[in-house]
């Protein structure tokens, strides 16, 4: 992902917010999803700007 994140949110594919994380200022994040299979979003804010990641737990 970006270098200096700030602020992600992490959103089930029906677009309800699983949770969120200010607190990252990592250039990489692992995540360790404990849902149920199948497609997630996450909102990465930071200086570069604005960038949604699809994800897909299998």
């Amino acid at each position: 992902m970006c270098v200096g994140l700030s602020f992600s949110s992490f959103y089930w594919a029906d677009g309800n917010q699983l949770f969120e994380d200010n607190t990252i200022m990592e250039s990489q994040y692992q995540l360790d999803l404990i849902g149920p299979v199948g497609v997630y979003f996450v909102e990465v804010i930071s200086r570069q700007g604005k960038r949604v990641f699809k994800v897909l737990k299998e």
